[in-house]
C-alpha cells in the first residue's frame, strides 16, 4: 500500500544504500503525480521531506505533474 510514511522511508533507504555513489549530489529533483500519498496539500508528506533533507542534507524540489495529465509522467507509459 503506498502511503506517505512508506515513500519518503524507501527514498531514506535508497539514499542510504547510494549517497556514497551520489556523494556530488547537492539536490533532488523528485517527479510526483498528486496521488493520493503525494499530493502538495499533504502536511506528513512534506513534514517528512523536510526531515529527510535535513538528516541527509540535501535539497529536495518536489515537481507535481498538473491534474489528470499522467501522460507527462514517463512512468505511466510502462
Amino acid at each position: 500500500m503506498e502511503t506517505t510514511q512508506a515513500i519518503v522511508d524507501c527514498l531514506a533507504d535508497w539514499w542510504r544504500e547510494h549517497q556514497v555513489k551520489y556523494h556530488y549530489l547537492e539536490e533532488l529533483v523528485i517527479d510526483l503525480d498528486g496521488g493520493s500519498a503525494t499530493r502538495s496539500n499533504r502536511t506528513q508528506l512534506i513534514k517528512r521531506m523536510v526531515e529527510f533533507s535535513q538528516v541527509s542534507g540535501l535539497k529536495i524540489r518536489l515537481i507535481y505533474y498538473p491534474p489528470h495529465h499522467s501522460k507527462y509522467n514517463p512512468i505511466e507509459r510502462c
